[in-house]
């Protein structure tokens, strides 16, 4: 099998489905379909199923997909490191991070490294904590920035900074005085967005970053609390993969971040 079969493959397996592969690779669904006969013909067991949706993977391609992401991971980093020969001052780094952190110090900390490495491309998506590692561990970015370190053996993570945590309510709400807190009922909610809203509307309290609300504590849709029970900070830390190549622009933009630990939801010039 090359490296063009396993593409298609882990596209199909990311997007979940031949006709979204085909439009992301340019190719015509025929040809995907093709190049997936050839790798399941090699390995002797299905590794999609057709499905209403789209496209599965088997208890096969389940099992294959790991190692054909490792493949293409390779081939990236063998690319970026032929590039580094060329240009040791340039190349490219490709960063995900949480998209709250946009609104955190981090960004001065980008500007700072954009303005001593300009011939480096400096590439920036956001995404959950979780997506971020999975974009990292797959290779679709050199490194990541997340709430929280992954222990997980195949990424190496350090702590660059804290984020504080406030303890948010509505302006009407009847606990704006001072006050200490002995029992709390907590309800998980896993949107962000839908916390703030339920907590602008009235229902209750929320522990959140302190760089998701600061708009909303400058409008005023939002309070802050001072419950002194409840302060608490939220590492950030930087991760890549274990053993993916860092070219020299990678391993500055993490010495500086390093360098610049730092209570992240606090803004200000990064130097």
């Amino acid at each position: 099998m090359d490296s063009e079969e396993i593409r298609t493959f882990v596209t199909i397996a990311r997007l979940g489905g031949f006709t979204r592969a085909a439009d992301r690779l340019h190719r015509s669904q025929p040809a995907i379909s093709r190049r997936i006969g050839l790798i399941e013909q090699e390995l002797g067991v299905p590794l999609l199923e057709r499905v209403h949706a789209g496209a599965g993977l088997t208890a096969a391609g389940r099992a294959f997909l790991p190692f054909a992401e490792a493949v293409l991971s390779a081939i990236e980093d063998g690319r970026q490191a032929v590039q580094a020969t060329i240009s040791e001052a340039g190349g490219a780094v490709s960063l995900a991070l949480v998209g709250t952190l946009a609104d955190s110090n981090i960004v001065d900390v980008l500007r700072q490294f954009a303005r001593r490495s300009a011939a480096v491309e400096l590439d920036l998506r956001t995404a959950t904590s979780e997506e971020v590692s999975n974009l990292v561990r797959r290779g679709e970015v050199t490194l990541g920035l997340r709430y929280h370190p992954d222990e997980r053996g195949e990424l190496v993570s350090r702590v660059v900074g804290v984020e504080p945590m406030r303890v948010i309510c509505s302006p009407e709400h009847p606990l704006l005085a001072p006050i200490g807190v002995d029992e709390v009922k907590i309800t998980l909610i896993d949107s962000l967005t839908a916390q703030k809203r339920l907590v602008e509307a009235g229902f209750g309290l929320a522990l959140v970053p302190e760089s998701s609300v600061r708009d909303e504590l400058k409008l005023g849709t939002l309070k802050e609390l001072d419950i002194r029970a409840m302060r608490a900070a939220i590492p950030v830390a930087l991760i890549h993969r274990r053993n993916g190549y860092l070219n020299p622009a990678a391993r500055a933009l993490i010495a500086l971040m390093t360098e610049k630990s730092l209570r992240l939801g606090e803004r200000g010039g990064a130097g």
